[in-house]
């Protein structure tokens, strides 16, 4: 039964091309028309902000409660309600508060730039540098000690101890507190593993990475928001 399944489906690489890439707006359209017709229950799980996944919402008719910031809070897209994750300790926030200041003074130097927009955690984008190289260089200066880092498609990012995109999922699981529902993932990087892992059904559009690939059990012939398509349409069937 659709009522019974939940779509948990990553933004950045799987409904977006990622940070700077123009969005492919019909294929999003086709994706919204779908979940809307099919009364799908979909939320996102992404590192993005709540305010990208509002607007993320609204192009694609999403209802639900929704993984922000790499598992940090959940927001409502109607109700615009956050629930902060409580497994968040406070010595990690003050951590991160303190690095935040520091990487502000060394982003030129170090070539980065810091995403705007997030609450509780850093994105780090790279300038003329890969994602994955980034990711080495940030993770061998930091103490990892209040931290934990990851990247995605498009940002490294750091977030408080134990924080990640599975624990996020737990904290998500919890509110909803609905027995017997099933969980589809739908994602692309190294950052989405967390969640990925926790979910029934794994699946992952056609540019995900290897590590990804190796777990899915659906990987859809086509990347990005038609590739999403064509895994909604193998377990659901019922094209628009």
């Amino acid at each position: 039964m659709k009522e019974d399944f939940y779509v948990l489906l990553d933004i950045d690489g799987c409904i977006t091309d990622g940070k700077n890439q123009p969005i492919d707006v019909f294929s999003c359209y086709k994706l919204q028309q779908y979940i809307k017709q099919n009364q799908l229950n979909v939320l996102l799980c992404t590192g993005r902000s709540a305010t990208y996944v509002e607007a993320i919402c609204q192009l694609l008719h999403i209802n639900h409660w929704c993984i922000c910031e790499n598992g940090c809070y959940l927001y409502h897209p109607i109700t615009d309600e956050i629930l902060i994750n409580p497994t968040i300790s406070l010595e990690s926030l003050n951590y991160l508060k303190d690095l935040e200041i520091l990487l502000n003074h060394q982003k030129h130097q170090e070539n980065f730039n810091i995403e705007l927009g997030k609450e509780m955690c850093i994105s780090l984008n790279p300038i003329n540098e890969s994602i994955a190289s980034l990711y080495q260089r940030i993770r061998q200066k930091l103490d990892l000690t209040w931290i934990d880092i990851t990247h995605s498609a498009t940002a490294v990012d750091i977030t408080p101890k134990n924080i990640n995109k599975g624990d996020g999922y737990d904290f998500w699981y919890h509110q909803v507190n609905q027995k017997g529902i099933q969980t589809i993932g739908i994602g692309d990087s190294k950052g989405d593993i967390p969640f990925l892992n926790k979910s029934n059904i794994i699946a992952c559009p056609n540019n995900a990475s290897q590590e990804v690939k190796g777990l899915a059990n659906i990987i859809a012939k086509a990347g990005g928001a038609v590739g999403v398509l064509e895994i909604l349409e193998t377990v659901f069937g019922d094209s628009v």
